[in-house]
């Protein structure tokens, strides 16, 4: 629910400063003209968090904290400090940017090289609270030590678009159109099925 709040947050300025609109009225857009912005794509964030309570709720505040605290002085600060670490290193297919991202501490991507099927490949590289600078300086000595990774090749063919999600049918939009003008039952992720609830 954190990041449904903090996107609710970050959407609601977007569209205020860029299109004078409401995140409900970026709802209401997106079903009007369904077949042109959700065809492969559905708006459940969207929908979850114009159902919350917004950023002053103490349910909210609370969560907050506690991520906070799991991420910085349970987390980052405590790895660093007991096992004497300039930096934490992960790779970069992985999770290794999300405790980082919580606790608002910097993070860098460093490209290291290619994969054998030509993707990128390449580490997460974060530390504590204001150290860019060192992170900075690390990834400028890794990329001298590497020399430079392979620039990207196109490889022939763009990878296909994904299938059509089916939401913008007749029968399945319009139960969109329900719930979203009723408010009522439990909206479920249009990929999985499963419910999408606040705890």
């Amino acid at each position: 629910m954190i990041s449904v709040q903090g996107r609710y947050r970050e959407v609601s300025g977007w569209a205020a400063s860029h299109i004078h609109a409401h995140p409900a009225d970026l709802i209401k857009f997106n079903l009007a003209h369904c077949p042109q912005e959700m065809k492969y794509f559905g708006q459940e964030v969207f929908d979850l968090a114009e159902q919350t309570t917004g950023l002053g709720d103490p349910v909210y505040l609370d969560a907050r904290a506690l991520c906070l605290e799991k991420t910085r002085s349970q987390g980052i600060d405590k790895v660093i400090a007991d096992q004497r670490l300039d930096a934490i290193v992960a790779p970069i297919y992985s999770f290794g940017s999300s405790a980082p991202a919580v606790a608002g501490y910097p993070n860098i991507s460093v490209p290291t090289g290619v994969t054998a099927d030509g993707r990128p490949g390449g580490i997460w590289m974060y530390g504590g609270f204001l150290q860019e600078p060192k992170l900075l300086a690390f990834a400028y000595d890794l990329e001298q030590e590497i020399g430079g990774r392979p620039k990207p090749k196109f490889l022939g063919s763009l990878p296909p678009l994904p299938p059509d999600a089916g939401i913008c049918g007749s029968s399945q939009q319009s139960a969109i159109r329900t719930q979203a003008a009723v408010g009522h039952g439990v909206p479920r992720h249009l990929g999985t099925g499963k419910p999408l609830v606040r705890p």
